[in-house]
């Protein structure tokens, strides 16, 4: 006997719900609403009305309500209405865990637990800077649960491509950004790396593709198990991560340069850096014009005239003269030049902005970083969940489009402030010089010294003046280091990190690429200082640092640092590039020129130059 089935139970509403249903929604949804407004009161200190939080509490349940609600009943209903299997929604479900998962949530904290002795807030408020994304999760699935069963059965091939591209990406195509210091990806330099990056994006869309078409029958459970492959690969990852963890990654930390020991020196012998920021040539020149005797103290120095930096910003340039950085990537000299001083028994004491570069941590002396810190004036989650945020995109992003992403916007330092902020290192000029009465460093005989004064730094009213008042200061730091009976076996370089900026209105002066540079090795003596045309360039400020110093390793040092000051000749001719930022444009002038100071003066009052929007280089075009 054949049973025929009423047409009518075959109908079902889309909004068919049942008391399961709604008590399962009500407890999700209440949940993340406690949980989703007290991260969002905390963030938004004008709530601060018992009524407003009520309403904040109350805006997050209605919201969040819906999503969950209707999550399984929406899956239920569709599958009875077009017989249809459930693997899609397990499918597409599993890819929007994964994705919210890898974007959100697991390459923003393995970024902080990898490098967590360069942020001063913990793992804690970098997650708790995350948990509002969660939300993305329910609303995500109820949102695209709606879509007709092909369309949803598109959006999860199509994001299955999307996410082992994000994965392939970090794992293998992340090759040229280096560790994230501010500096975009420039494709355009690393053309058949980004090419080949581009092609294997278009061949896992070939591939995705063919699946789909292939193995209809079968797509469902082929994509189940690779987006269950990925999201186990990326939890173990993490867990690993997070177990191997220091404990001090989990505790707020506020890193500083102690200057406990700012105006000690080595008994044994020293290499000193003394820099006085943003004094050009065109400044000494008229010191030396004017008050003469001012350089009665450097009469064992050599004065260089023809000079030039990389950069015209102090955060680039220092990076550059003291690890050898091009904002490209990692720099493959730093390691080699610290190693050097520290295997030579040299205590490293730098005073500076600036100083401190990813690596170089374990080398300086006078890094600290005084942790379990609890006590703080304010924290910007929002702009902790803004900064990661970033830097997961432009991780997961094809090398093409990093340099779209505004990673130079950047600033963790705002992120959280301390009420008692560390800051021990003396930089202003008068302080400087008051505090100035050198001692015996106690724990070391040999002292590798960087000092980082103001100089004649914007504001400042008297830029020659300025200048005179430096050339004093380090003059009688000259003349404590003699009565120390240490100065005959010191190494002194005196330089600024660049010269005056050529966009302040009104200097009647030159380029801003002629910074003063002059030095004094162990033992020398002269009757008078020396003024030299030689050309200097910071691309081998290294090396003559490392020249100066002793600590030479013929065999491979040229490949490492380059040339140092003793390579070159009188007037010899070089070819140097010299990058002008601007206060008022994100773009930069890059100025190409052979010659002296001469030469660059006419290149720049020519605008002859080409316009970038980034300061990577590699110097290839010298070479």
């Amino acid at each position: 006997m054949k049973i025929e089935k009423n047409a009518n139970t075959s109908k079902y509403s889309l909004f068919e719900f049942n008391v399961k249903d709604i008590i399962n929604g009500l407890i999700f949804s209440a949940g993340y609403a406690f949980l989703i407004g007290g991260l969002l009161l905390d963030n938004i200190s004008s709530l601060n009305h018992s009524a407003w939080k009520y309403g904040v509490y109350l805006l997050c349940f209605l919201v969040l309500i819906f999503p969950s609600v209707l999550f399984n009943s929406f899956i239920k209903n569709r599958r009875k209405k077009e017989g249809k299997s459930t693997l899609l929604y397990l499918s597409f479900s599993l890819l929007i865990l994964y994705l919210v998962f890898f974007v959100f949530f697991d390459l923003p904290l393995e970024l902080q637990l990898n490098n967590y002795d360069e942020f001063s807030f913990s793992f804690y408020d970098v997650l708790r800077s995350l948990l509002p994304l969660l939300m993305i999760l329910p609303v995500a699935l109820s949102v695209f649960v709606e879509l007709p069963y092909w369309a949803l059965s598109f959006f999860d091939s199509f994001f299955t491509w999307i996410a082992i591209g994000f994965y392939v990406q970090c794992m293998f195509f992340n090759r040229y950004i280096g560790k994230i210091t501010g500096a975009k990806y420039v494709w355009k330099n690393h053309p058949v790396f980004s090419f080949v990056n581009v092609i294997f994006w278009l061949i896992l869309l070939a591939v995705v593709i063919f699946i789909s078409l292939k193995y209809k029958k079968n797509k469902e459970r082929i994509l189940i198990f690779i987006q269950s492959s990925l999201l186990i690969l990326g939890m173990v990852s993490f867990i690993f991560t997070l177990v191997k963890a220091p404990k001090e990654a989990f505790s707020r930390r506020q890193l500083y340069l102690d200057g406990s020991e700012q105006f000690t020196v080595g008994a044994e012998t020293n290499v000193i850096l003394l820099i006085a920021d943003a004094v050009d040539n065109s400044f000494v020149k008229e010191v030396m014009n004017d008050n003469p005797e001012v350089f009665d103290v450097y009469n064992d120095f050599t004065l260089y005239t023809d000079t030039c930096s990389v950069y015209d910003l102090t955060n680039t340039s220092i990076p550059q003269m003291l690890y050898g950085y091009t904002q490209i990537e990692e720099s493959n000299k730093s390691v080699e030049f610290l190693s050097r001083f520290d295997e030579s028994g040299f205590r490293m004491l730098f005073y500076g902005v600036n100083a401190i570069m990813p690596g170089s941590e374990c080398y300086i002396s006078n890094y600290a970083s005084s942790g379990n810190l609890e006590d703080v004036s304010s924290i910007s989650y929002d702009l902790i969940n803004r900064y990661f945020i970033l830097l997961s995109v432009y991780e997961i992003v094809p090398c093409y489009f990093k340099s779209m992403i505004p990673v130079n916007i950047i600033d963790f330092d705002q992120c959280i402030v301390f009420k008692k902020n560390k800051q021990d290192v003396i930089h202003d000029n008068s302080v400087f010089e008051k505090n100035l009465r050198l001692t015996f460093n106690e724990n070391s005989p040999k002292c590798f010294i960087y000092q980082h004064l103001d100089g004649a730094h914007l504001p400042c009213d008297d830029y020659v003046g300025e200048t005179k008042h430096c050339l004093n200061i380090f003059g009688e730091y000259i003349k404590q280091l003699k009565e120390l009976d240490i100065y005959d076996n010191s190494v002194i370089i005196i330089a600024s990190d660049h010269g005056v900026h050529d966009d302040v209105n009104g200097l009647p002066y030159g380029v801003a690429a002629t910074p003063m540079f002059m030095v004094k090795g162990k033992g020398e003596h002269y009757d008078h200082i020396v003024i030299s045309e030689k050309p200097i360039y910071y691309r081998y400020f290294m090396a003559t640092i490392v020249r100066y110093a002793g600590l030479t390793d013929s065999t491979g040092d040229y490949e490492i640092f380059g040339k140092s000051i003793e390579d070159y000749s009188e007037r010899e001719v070089m070819t140097r590039v010299w990058f002008d930022g601007s206060f008022s444009s994100n773009r930069y002038r890059k100025y190409k020129y052979t010659g002296d100071t001469k030469e660059l003066e006419r290149v720049v009052n020519e605008g002859v130059y080409e316009e970038v929007d980034t300061l990577q280089y590699d110097y290839s075009d010298l070479d």
